[in-house]
Order: structure tokens, then sequence, then C-alpha cells
């Protein structure tokens, strides 16, 4: 009987047309990694004995799964396990975005990009005021904006500016 306790570093990457690894990327802590490998195969029995004997088998198919946890959240370990890759996105100011109007007390307003700093909100009155920061809470990291009081405001909609 034969016993492993694996432990090591764990890289993953894509193979090239020929099979071979196209660079492999650590992924960091991995707890936990499963390998199950399988064999489908055909079984024919004679009938010439009385006994039903197998006297043939075939390999249709052979597979393997792999299964890990990553305790490391990274862009590349998302976009391998997603079939896809990372873009960088080059920082801007995005002006003129607008809410729903009316916009509703308690509610989360997801904007159009994540990281946000110096998030400011107009009402929707001619001309357009700035709301208090009181009114609203941003969450910079995912570019959402929660809104906390909605006395201020006239007709037209909610603009981030």
């Amino acid at each position: 009987m034969a016993y492993f306790s694996g432990q090591g570093r764990v890289y993953i990457g894509a193979r090239d047309s020929a099979g071979n690894p196209a660079g492999l990327t650590f992924v960091g802590n991995v707890p936990e990694l499963k390998v199950s490998l399988s064999v489908e195969t055909l079984e024919h029995q004679e009938a010439q004995s009385g006994q039903r004997l197998t006297d043939l088998q075939l390999i249709k198919t052979k597979k393997g799964e792999f299964a890990c946890t990553l305790e490391e959240l990274s862009s590349g370990n998302l976009a391998l396990a997603l079939y896809g890759h990372s873009t960088t996105v080059t920082p801007g100011t995005i002006t003129g975005e607008t809410l729903p109007n009316p916009v509703t007390v308690g509610s989360l307003y997801p904007l159009a990009h994540q990281n946000v700093s110096a998030v400011q909100i107009q009402d929707g009155s001619s001309p357009p005021k700035t709301l208090p920061a009181t009114q609203y809470q941003v969450h910079a990291r995912h570019g959402s904006v929660l809104i906390l009081d909605a006395t201020t405001g006239g007709p037209g909609p909610t603009r981030v500016p």
C-alpha cells in the first residue's frame, strides 16, 4: 500500500498544439487539490461456454478531472479559471453618468466603472445642485453609490458628474 501527502507549489498554464506547456503561472496557496482519472470501456461476453465470460475489453475514452481550491483571488487566476484574459484599463475621468429618476433611498446603484474617486452627485434641477456627501455613500472599489437621503432634488435625472 502506498501513501502520498503532496505539498509544494502549484503552477497552471495553457498548452500549445503539441501538448507542451505554453508557460506556467504560480497560483498561490492551494490547500486542496484533487485529480480524478477514469476510463470508459466496452466489454463483450462470449456465448459459447455458457459462462458468459468477458472475452474482449475496448477502451472507449480516458478522462481526467482536476479540481483545486485557490486562496489567492487574482486577475490571472480568474482569467485561467474562466477561460478569459485580464486587461489593464487606463484611468480616466467619467462625467455625466445618469442615475435613474427618481432614486430610491436604501438602493445601491452600480456605476459604469470600479475603483472610482472624487464622486459628486448633482440633482436634476436647472441649474443642477451638488448634493451633500451625507446623502449618499460611495463604494469606490466596487464602483457603486448607496442612496441615504433623497429629499433634495428637482425634476430630471440625477447625474454623477
